[in-house]
């Protein structure tokens, strides 16, 4: 039996999100306190110092190539802004929640390699939470580590009765075996298919076609609470996805952290 002494909690963000990076960091040191917090950068090496002296380490990326940072691409994953925008509604809101970038998608994207960096570094059977930078940490996620002494994969699953099962992967638990290693280096490879563009969609099609190579990967489905962005009280895991992040509960707890 083996015991949990020290889990990587992970993000990656550019510096258009460093104010919820720097959220993300503090609120996740608060409340997990014996974790270690790991942060990915793209292009904003700037603030690896500032990020380092609040205790966490912290990596840096670069882009291979320019992306185009404007929003003219339309996402696929949230059903009830794309019937606003086709009935005509397109609000400045709106148009933030369903339009993206090529570098947008890019710095979503980015979160695989990092799995896979983390995953190089950790021992069999070590855990490791990536979560999106906007998340705030609110509880200790003890429950996290209890779930993944049974399982090798935990994150919020939609049971839609579809093929498409993985769509919710801005949280998500992972502990290393050969499957889980497997999974996310073959994910990976998908994400890099030179055709794939930078679909805002195509993380979610590579999470499906890994889960068809690796079918026996000990997956467990984890409450709204560890992605919510309702942002319920006795949530342990708030998500600023969709438009949460305008919300004033979401903002007075971002001023926690100053």
């Amino acid at each position: 039996m083996y015991i949990f002494i020290r889990m990587i909690i992970s993000a990656t963000a550019d510096a258009s999100y460093i104010d919820y990076l720097r959220v993300f960091v503090k609120s996740t040191l608060k409340t997990n306190p014996n974790h270690c917090v790991w942060v990915q950068l793209i292009d904003c090496s700037e603030y690896k110092q500032e990020l380092e002296d609040l205790g966490c380490y912290v990596s840096t990326i670069k882009p291979k190539f320019p992306l185009d940072k404007t929003r003219k691409f339309i996402k696929q994953d949230d059903a009830e802004a794309l019937s606003q925008y086709h009935r005509g509604v397109l609000t400045p809101e709106i148009r933030k929640q369903i339009f993206f970038s090529a570098y947008e998608c890019f710095c979503t994207h980015a979160r695989f390699p990092h799995i896979n960096r983390i995953l190089q570094y950790m021992d069999p059977d070590e855990c490791c939470i990536i979560a999106d930078a906007d998340t705030i940490i609110r509880k200790p996620l003890r429950h996290i580590e209890d779930v993944l002494y049974d399982h090798e994969l935990c994150m919020r699953f939609d049971n839609t009765g579809k093929d498409i099962e993985f769509v919710n992967e801005g949280f998500m638990g992972i502990r290393k075996t050969p499957t889980t290693t497997g999974f996310f280096a073959y994910v990976q490879k998908i994400m890099t298919d030179p055709q794939a563009g930078h679909d805002w969609d195509y993380d979610t099609y590579a999470l499906n076609k890994a889960y068809s190579k690796y079918p026996d990967i000990s997956l467990y489905k984890l409450p709204a609470k560890y992605k919510d962005n309702k942002l319920r009280d006795e949530s342990a895991v708030w998500s600023g996805s969709s438009l949460a992040k305008d919300n004033d509960r979401y903002k007075q707890e971002m001023a926690l952290y100053g």
